[in-house]
């Protein structure tokens, strides 16, 4: 995830520790807690006793290469957040009208294909977002080219049966970006 500089020791009392922690790649620093707070980076700590620090960091999830073309892809950004951890749960969210934020928590069984309206962002919660026989489809004949603007990211797909499969973009969606992704 990262590291923090210096990561740890003694230091006389009174002095100012300058605080850095880099991220690993892939990965963003997210701000500090304990005896630090806020998200400047490096900080400085003044030592007037013991002190705990703990760097936070968060997959790095900024768009890159295509997904910044044009008007770029913001998903379901600046809509409701809403966490789902059931398949129905999750059908209803990504079909709803308007930008939608959903976060994709532990598994979701099924076997079956979500359909995704445009403006939506899915977003699996920490490493172990899964979607196990469920597949989500993005754009469809009967709304050629009029669905769009979806992110999808750090959620892993696995065993989606034909003819589902784990992402399918078609039928004219556009700026759609799939990111952080397993498929198995």
């Amino acid at each position: 995830l990262g590291s923090v500089d210096p990561p740890g020791g003694s230091f006389i009392e009174g002095t100012t520790v300058s605080l850095q922690a880099p991220p690993a790649p892939g990965w963003v620093f997210a701000g500090w807690s304990g005896d630090l707070t806020g998200n400047a980076n490096p900080a400085a700590l003044t030592m007037d006793g013991p002190k705990s620090v703990t760097a936070r960091f968060t997959p790095d999830f900024r768009l890159y290469g295509w997904g910044t073309a044009g008007s770029g892809t913001t998903g379901g950004e600046g809509g409701p957040e809403v966490v789902v951890d059931t398949l129905s749960a999750l059908r209803f969210y990504a079909n709803q009208a308007g930008p939608y934020v959903i976060k994709v928590f532990g598994t979701i069984n099924g076997n079956e294909v979500v359909r995704v309206r445009s403006n939506k962002s899915i977003l699996g919660i920490g490493s172990s977002a899964r979607l196990l026989g469920v597949g989500l489809q993005v754009g469809w004949n009967s709304e050629f080219g009029q669905i769009g603007n979806v992110v999808i990211r750090n959620i892993t797909f696995e065993k989606a049966l034909a003819p589902i499969d784990g992402v399918m973009v078609s039928a004219g969606a556009h700026h759609v970006w799939i990111d952080h992704c397993n498929f198995f």
